[in-house]
This record gives C-alpha cells, structure tokens and sequence, in this order.
C-alpha cells in the first residue's frame, strides 16, 4: 500500500468585496469620457485593484452612468490615501486600470468632532455625522467643513433633546 503524502496548501484569501454603485460619483462627463469617484473603506487595498478586476462587477452592471469604459479616469478616495488611475480595459463585469498613482493623505492637524453619542466623519461628497452606539449616518446631508457639519449636528440632533 502506497504512502499518501500530504501536502498543507496554503489558504487562498477571500476575494475582497466588490465596490457597489452607491460608492462610486460622477465627477464630470465628457463627450469621450468621464471622471469617477470611488469612496473606500479602511479595509480597502490599493493592490485589489490589480488583483481583482471583478471588483467592479456592480459598477459595471449599472445603466445610469457609472459604468466605466477604456480611458475613463478613475479617483478612489480612501481614509489615508487617495489614488489616481485611467480605465486600460472594462468589459460588462471587470475594469483593468493603469497608471494607477497613490499619494499619502497628511495627518490631521485637528481631530474632528467627537462626543460619546455622536461624530463627525468625511463622507463621499462632504463631511457628515454618525450616532457611534452603531455607526448610523443621522443624516444624508454633507456638508463642505467639519465646522459645519457639527453646527449642523448641535442643531438638528442636540436642540431635539433640549426641547
């Protein structure tokens, strides 16, 4: 009787989430192309976009615009980093980039707001607040300044609990 050998492979990572449409702005539209705004999550990695093409499977299979096509110029905006890229190839589930280029986003010289019920956080389009018991964005109104966005907050949620 033959002696099986086993071998331990090593555990394939889990394909990364695919970017939904509501992640995804039109900056502008041209006549030959357009520019699009990806808002990503901490977690999100700058080599996914190499690794996975089909993380653009939503975006593509959207009919309102968002679908990307070959020189398309793509921004994908994260907490740290900010990273820029043209469109090499899109089919009707994946998106192969080129040029992508990654710049550092600075440290912040001032915290933004924060309490124990509620915090100020950038949002796709603006900055906007969230309950942080659970994390629930209280409002889909954003705001262009921090400073604004917590004159908003103190208004619309704290003068509730005054009156």
């Amino acid at each position: 009787m033959a002696k099986e050998l086993k071998t331990e492979s090593t555990p394939q990572p889990a394909a990364p989430p695919e970017i939904k449409t509501n992640q995804v702005t039109a900056e502008w539209h041209g006549h030959t192309s357009k520019s699009m705004v990806v808002t990503v999550g901490p977690d999100f990695q700058l080599q996914w976009l190499n690794d996975y093409p089909q993380i653009w499977k939503l975006v593509q299979a959207d009919r309102s615009g968002k679908a990307l096509a070959e020189f398309d110029s793509v921004e994908i905006r994260h907490p740290e980093w900010v990273a820029n890229a043209r469109v090499n190839y899109a089919s009707a589930d994946k998106v192969h980039l080129f040029d992508i280029r990654k710049a550092s986003k600075p440290q912040r010289d001032l915290a933004l707001f924060s309490d124990e019920h509620f915090e100020v956080r950038w949002a796709a389009n603006g900055y906007t607040y969230h309950r942080k018991a659970d994390g629930v964005g209280m409002t889909s109104a954003s705001w262009a300044t921090p400073e604004a966005a917590k004159a908003a907050l103190f208004r619309e949620q704290y003068s509730k609990a005054v009156a």
